[in-house]
C-alpha cells in the first residue's frame, strides 16, 4: 500500500498498528482511500459489508 500511495511502508504500518498514536493528515487519509479504491467517507461510517459495497470506487 505504501508504494501505491507514495508513503513509506513503515509509516503506513505505524498508522495501522493497534494502539498507534501516530497522527496523519486528511491528505494521507484520502491517499489511502484512493489506493484502496474507496470513497474516503467509508472511514467515517460504521464497518459493514453494505457500506463497503456502496462506497467502492472501482465498480
Amino acid at each position: 500500500m505504501g508504494e501505491k500511495i507514495s508513503y513509506s511502508k513503515s509509516y503506513i504500518s505505524k498508522i495501522e498498528a493497534s494502539g498507534s498514536d501516530v497522527s496523519y493528515s486528511l491528505d494521507i487519509l484520502f491517499a489511502i482511500a484512493a489506493g484502496l479504491e474507496l470513497d474516503p467517507v467509508i472511514f467515517l461510517l460504521p464497518i459493514s459489508e453494505e457500506n463497503f459495497e456502496k462506497y467502492r470506487t472501482d465498480k
